[in-house]
């Protein structure tokens, strides 16, 4: 009859063997799973299908199953089905490094209440194949989608239209870092108008091209701090990425490491000025040959400068004046 199950079974690394079937199933006043076997680091076997079936009144999955490295196999088909008023999805599933096979097709068509899907599958570098399309068809309420599929280096593809009914997510930080993913489709966060935050969503993926007019539609974005780091295999950058984002303010490392980066467009950062830092947005773009001449003239609130262009020893002319607008400037280090 307990309404809760927080941390049930948190830190027990002694539990070995599987999770019985039907464990839960005469638990039907449970609320919270938070944390029930969060580093349960020997628990082995699958995960039982209907493990949640009976538990239809739950509100919180947050790290359910976190750090459970040794369970293995896919994650059961219609695992939250009955499961309704779930609000809480973060980190369940991260570290999970034993789970296997693609992520169930309609996983979370009936948790229409989910609001956070923050670090959800972070880890679970056993995932292999597409992300489903439609995964969050249902989940409209959703307005945190950071470091959802982070670490999933067997996660090849982004399905089109993928967040297209998540209308009030208001971050997408590190949500696909240190995927394998080479493209991003055209559109993707088109009908996230309420996004603030972009920081490492792509940090050291596989892309090759980012789609022109990306960010069109998020004009509330602040941070593009390292949104594209480490993207080795990134040759161009669109005209106009950043033109309908004037509230941004970081760029620190947004390109830093894109070592295949061969230009900058001119008049990249025209239209972004409230930004305040560059710190090292540039950095280590070996290819990197010229800088386009008055690329910062629209950006007078900048502070910071460090090592904005530290490692492009490509670079050969500076522009003459290229930072005479900048005249609030405390730091050009290194």
């Amino acid at each position: 009859g307990n309404s809760w199950y927080n941390g049930c079974f948190t830190g027990c690394t002694g539990l070995t063997g599987e999770i019985p079937p039907g464990l839960f199933d005469n638990c039907t006043e449970v609320t919270n799973f938070s944390r029930t076997f969060y580093g349960c680091s020997n628990l082995t076997g699958s995960i039982p299908e209907g493990l949640f079936d009976n538990n239809t009144k739950v509100t919180n999955f947050s790290e359910t199953f976190m750090n459970c490295g040794k369970i293995t196999g896919a994650i059961p088909t219609g695992l939250f089905d009955n499961c309704p008023l779930v609000t809480d999805f973060s980190f369940v599933f991260e570290d999970c490094s034993g789970l296997t096979g693609s992520i169930p097709v309609g996983l979370f068509d009936k948790c229409v209440n989910a609001k956070y899907f923050n670090c959800i599958f972070k880890g679970c570098s056993g995932l292999t194949g597409e992300i489903p399309a439609g995964l969050f068809k249902n989940n409209t309420k959703v307005v945190d989608f950071s470091g959802t599929f982070a670490g999933c280096t067997g996660l090849t593809d982004i399905p089109a239209g993928l967040f297209d009914n998540c209308p009030n997510v208001t971050t997408f930080e590190g949500t696909f870092s240190g995927t394998n993913i080479t493209s991003i489709p055209a559109g993707l966060f088109d009908k996230c108008t309420e996004v603030t935050d972009f920081g490492g969503a792509f940090v050291y993926t596989n892309i090759i091209d980012i789609p022109v007019n990306l960010f069109n539609n998020n004009t509330k974005v602040t941070n593009f701090s390292r949104v594209f780091q480490g993207c080795a295999n990134l040759i161009n950058i669109p005209e106009g990425l950043f033109d309908n984002c004037p509230e941004t303010t970081n760029f620190g490392a947004a390109f830093n490491g894109c070592i295949g980066l061969t230009g900058i467009p001119e008049g990249l950062f025209d239209y972004n000025t409230e930004v305040t830092t560059f710190k090292y947005t540039f950095a280590n773009c070996e290819a990197l040959t010229a800088i386009p001449a008055g690329l910062f003239d629209y950006n007078i609130k900048v502070t910071h400068f460090n090592g904005t262009f530290r490692g492009c020893k490509g670079l050969t002319p500076i522009p003459v004046g290229l930072f005479d607008k900048c005249t609030e400037v405390i730091q050009f280090g290194w």
